[in-house]
């Protein structure tokens, strides 16, 4: 097999990359939120 993916783990790869950045976009924010803190 050429290696596609199953339609499970392709559903369950593209929860974990929502997730991904979801995360990164929560701490992205708290980053922001420090960073205008810090310069006032």
């Amino acid at each position: 097999m050429h290696g596609a993916p199953t339609h499970v783990e392709s559903a369950r790869q593209s929860i974990y990359i929502h997730a991904l950045f979801a995360v990164k976009d929560q701490i992205e924010y708290v980053l922001l939120s420090v960073r205008q803190c810090a310069g006032h």
